[in-house]
């Protein structure tokens, strides 16, 4: 082969190898294009799914504001109600139902706060400090059974159509009661009411500072009363079965998985509302809160789950435990008398929402 179509040859070679290298170079961003082609449809593909959603959100807000115009354009019989306004509100160290010990007695280093509206003289609290305890009647604020507002008389025309739940089953009772042989919160007038220690009334803020409370933060108060010893009760006094026993759960030991957990409280406890200068009570009130088991049978299945990690917020703090049921012989034939017993390892505390005082 002559020298010049070898060389012809050679050059056509390279040309073609460098026509090949561009048109590689320039399909290299197609593939990035296609890929970007595919993030944006994912990303129109998730914003028409959160558009569907948000306008089904609207329909149902929609509902239910013509459903509230509705019962507020009917008229209300006076006659058969009465209307009564909070007078204050509790600052407490519960922020969920989750934990809320039944009864304030059953952990008294918890704390709370009733802080008076502006509309109530300071005058009125003179003399509660000469009182060790107050009795307070409150609104039960996160209750969720509303529908039940349905029958009472006066609210809705149509009132007549619906009745109150009847009976319902306590934790500590494998049977249905009637609800006002029960203290549950879902009542026909969500209203409770419970004793808590007096620590300190500071009559210019208008505040009673208390412990052993059983009370949810912003719980409206609708009155407080002073606990007088001696004339509250008969000399004779009967409760149910049920809560004789008192045969639910008995919490053996609740054990830290380690001191430093300790140590974090006490750092966190200067940043708390209740337990400010106090951590040694902070640690009291934890442990006191987990002792009070207020659980269901079927939830205390759940809970106990390997797998399952339970929590408990007390003030500013998250508590996380594990817990384990034993099962004890009991000493009477009587298998409704058995006890569980029950052992909670604490192993994680972190702040929760930090909460500045005013």
């Amino acid at each position: 082969m002559p020298f010049g179509i070898k060389l012809e040859a050679v050059v056509l070679t390279l040309q073609v190898t460098t026509l090949l290298w561009i048109l590689w170079r320039q399909l290299q961003p197609l593939s990035d294009i296609s890929d970007l082609n595919q993030i944006i449809q994912k990303l129109e593909r998730d914003l028409a799914k959160n558009e569907k959603a948000r306008a089904e959100e609207r329909r149902g807000r929609i509902a239910a504001e013509k459903e509230l115009r509705r019962v507020m354009e009917e008229k209300l019989d006076t006659k058969k109600a009465c209307f009564v306004q909070p007078v204050g509100t509790v600052r407490s160290c519960f922020k969920e139902c989750l934990g809320t010990p039944r009864q304030g007695s059953l952990a008294p280093s918890t704390r709370a706060q009733i802080i008076f509206q502006r509309s109530i003289s300071p005058d009125t609290l003179c003399g509660l400090e000469d009182f060790s305890h107050v009795w307070i009647v409150f609104v039960f604020h996160q209750n969720t059974n509303g529908k039940n507002t349905r029958a009472h008389e006066g609210l809705r025309s149509d009132s007549h159509r619906h009745t109150f739940r009847a009976k319902i089953s306590p934790p500590m009772l494998k049977e249905r009661v009637g609800i006002f042989c029960t203290r549950s919160p879902h009542r026909p007038n969500p209203i409770g009411i419970t004793l808590a220690k007096i620590e300190h009334v500071d009559i210019r803020k208008r505040t009673v500072y208390l412990s052993g409370v059983d009370l949810l933060d912003n719980t409206p108060v609708l009155d407080i009363k002073p606990y007088i010893s001696g004339q509250e009760f008969g000399t004779i006094v009967s409760r149910m079965k049920h809560l004789r026993n008192e045969t639910c759960f008995v919490i053996t030991r609740i054990e830290w998985e380690s001191d430093m957990l300790k140590s974090a409280i006490h750092k966190l406890s200067r940043k708390s509302v209740h337990y400010r200068n106090a951590p040694d009570h902070f640690v009291a009130a934890i442990e006191e809160v987990l002792q009070v088991d207020v659980r269901s049978k079927y939830q205390t299945r759940r809970w106990t789950s390997p797998d399952y990690i339970n929590y408990q917020i007390v003030d500013n703090i998250r508590v996380k435990y594990r817990f384990a049921l034993l099962p004890q012989p009991s000493l009477s034939m009587d298998s409704e008398n058995d006890i569980d017993t029950a052992h909670i390892q604490i192993f994680a505390v972190e702040e929760s929402i930090t909460i500045v005082e005013s």
